[in-house]
Order: C-alpha cells, then sequence, then structure tokens
C-alpha cells in the first residue's frame, strides 16, 4: 500500500443511505442508495428493481416487450445503463466530492488507509512519537472529519421470520402488489453510536431518535440504580421521556422491572403537600433553594421517612432553620 494513505471503504450506514425499498446490491458502495436515486429521478421502482408482477391488475410492470425495466449489469440489455454502472457513477461522483471538500458528506468506514507513524525526535528512540517539546506528532489523514480508528464493528439487531409474525408483508395502496416490508425486532443495543448509525440508516424522525438513545442510556444504567431508594430512581426517571421507561420497563427484570412500573404507576404523581407559594408565604426568598427544599420533602415521602402532613410541616421547619444558619 502507498504511503499517500489510500484506501477502500463503505458508508458506515450500508449500501446507500436510503429508507423504504431498497436493493439487495453487491454494487460499488455509495452514500446516495439506487432506490434513493429512483425517487429523486420519478422511475417507477417496481421498473428499476426489475421486479416482475404477472397476472396483477393492473399490471404494475409489464412482463414481455416493456422498455422500462432496469437490469443489474450492461450484457443484459446493451443499449440502456444499468444499475451497477449506474452505483459506479455514483460512488465516483461521491468520491469527487470527498477530495474537493477534503471530508465525506456522511459517514464512511476506509480500510487499509496507511500513514508513516512519526518517530521520535531522538532517532535512537523507538516507538514513541514525540516532539522536542513532548507533544504527539500529528498524522494527517487523506479526509477531514476523522470520527473513530478501530476495527469495524457490526451489531445484529434481530432476525424477523413470516412465521413468526415479525415480517410482514401489506399492499397499502391495494395494487396487488405487497410492496411494503414492516420488521419488528426487540433488540437490547445499549450503544449509542449504533443507535445513531441504525437510525440514520432506518431514517428515524429525530424524536424517535431521541427515545431511543434515552432509552439505551438508561437501560445501560439499571445495574448502578438495582439496590437503590424509590427517591434516586425518581431523581434519574424524572427527566426521561415516558415512552422511553415504558420500553425499558418491558425488557427489564426483577426489582428493576418493579421499580419501573412504580415509577410510571406511582411514584412520578407523589408531590410534597407544601407549594413554592407556602415557602414565599413562611418568608423564604424565592431561588434555587425552594427546588432544594421541596425535593427533599418529596424524597422524604418516596421513602417512607415522612408519612402525614404533620411529618412534613415538622421536616419543613429542620430544613428551613438548616437554610437560615
Amino acid at each position: 500500500m502507498p504511503s499517500s494513505g489510500s484506501g477502500t471503504g463503505t458508508p458506515i450506514g450500508g449500501v446507500g443511505a436510503g429508507g423504504g425499498l431498497s436493493l439487495a446490491q453487491p454494487y460499488p458502495p455509495t452514500l446516495l442508495s439506487l432506490a434513493r436515486y429512483a425517487r429523486i429521478l420519478g422511475i417507477n421502482p417496481m421498473h428499476f428493481m426489475s421486479g416482475e408482477t404477472p397476472g396483477l391488475d393492473p399490471v404494475v410492470m409489464p412482463v414481455d416487450g416493456c422498455s422500462d425495466v432496469w437490469f443489474k449489469y450492461d450484457w443484459q440489455d446493451h443499449d440502456k445503463v444499468s444499475l451497477s454502472q449506474i452505483a459506479q457513477l455514483i460512488h465516483e461522483a461521491e468520491l469527487e466530492i470527498a477530495n474537493v471538500v477534503g471530508y465525506w458528506p456522511a459517514p464512511y468506514w476506509i480500510e487499509e488507509e496507511l500513514h508513516m507513524y512519526p518517530r521520535h525526535f531522538m532517532r535512537d528512540v523507538r516507538g514513541f512519537g514525540y516532539d522536542v517539546r513532548g507533544y504527539g506528532k500529528e498524522i494527517v489523514v487523506d479526509y477531514g472529519k476523522f470520527i473513530l480508528p478501530g476495527p469495524r464493528r457490526v451489531d445484529l439487531v434481530g432476525t424477523a421470520t413470516t412465521a413468526g409474525a415479525s415480517l410482514v408483508y401489506s399492499d397499502e395502496d391495494g395494487d396487488g402488489f405487497y410492496e411494503t416490508a414492516t420488521v419488528t425486532v426487540a433488540t437490547t443495543l445499549t450503544n449509542p453510536a449504533t443507535i445513531k448509525i441504525f437510525s440514520y440508516r432506518l431514517r428515524f424522525p429525530a424524536t424517535l431518535t431521541r427515545l431511543l438513545l434515552a432509552a439505551s442510556t438508561l437501560y445501560a444504567d439499571l445495574p448502578t440504580l438495582a439496590d437503590s431508594p424509590s427517591s434516586s430512581w425518581v431523581d434519574r426517571l424524572e427527566d426521561v421521556p415516558e415512552l422511553a421507561v415504558y420500553t425499558v420497563s418491558l425488557l427489564a427484570q426483577g426489582p428493576a422491572k418493579h421499580a419501573l412500573r412504580e415509577y410510571l404507576e406511582k411514584w412520578r404523581h407523589i408531590k410534597p403537600v407544601t407549594t413554592g407559594h407556602d415557602l414565599k408565604q413562611l418568608g423564604l426568598p424565592p431561588g434555587p433553594k425552594y427546588q432544594n427544599i421541596l425535593r427533599e420533602l418529596r424524597n422524604a415521602w418516596l421513602d417512607g421517612v415522612i408519612t402525614s402532613e404533620a411529618e412534613e410541616r415538622a421536616l419543613l421547619q429542620r430544613l428551613l432553620s438548616q437554610v437560615s444558619l
């Protein structure tokens, strides 16, 4: 491999970043998927994917003598451009863009980009690329916006089958062609980077991506919350979207599952009798102390330290006396 650092790569999100119908394609890797390319140009997706639908009424793609069929390879029709040729041209265009702007316009995994590691300024020292000031020497890579080095990791989200009802085909427009595939799988992936990649590849809305990230972070935190009091659970969960908490409760087991259900059904509704207006009437100046006192009172209710309004008033007096010190 030359020292210039040239290498090969593929989009991190898979072959092409598109949604809806996609092609199982051993084509040159592209950021713009062929399915997305067809939609941009307004090409019938069934024609573009060489779909054969005899016997349908209306016929989605005529089988006999149709001039609109797009083939996979050039040799299948010498008068037309093939899907593999389109993918190659898209790949070359994206490569030119990356070379001009200095970085890939979307996450791209590059393999075998080799560079000579800088040597120590003292030639008899080996293995440490430091300069005379003790700083590490830089390595200039071929493209900017460098994310992370290391071996590429591939995570299996799950397996969908029609027998297990996790893969369902449907004909939403009623044309007789079941072009929509709905996949439903449960997963316990918690790596935020992996979730972002799947969200990007599947074109999830930003709100759904945020929910998934919140749920994954909470799921990863469950072991640290296992033996915590009720107040600690509420402190951790009060800023987490309700749907994310509910999702994690479906995956959790044992005490964690019970705690999440208790939060959804009871704990999050527990409030102290005292309000901010009461604190103001007691002469406490408005400020962050209000939130701290009200949280202490709520936590006392959650943890069973107090069980009546009289006990809350007594605890409030103790807290106010500490504030005034």
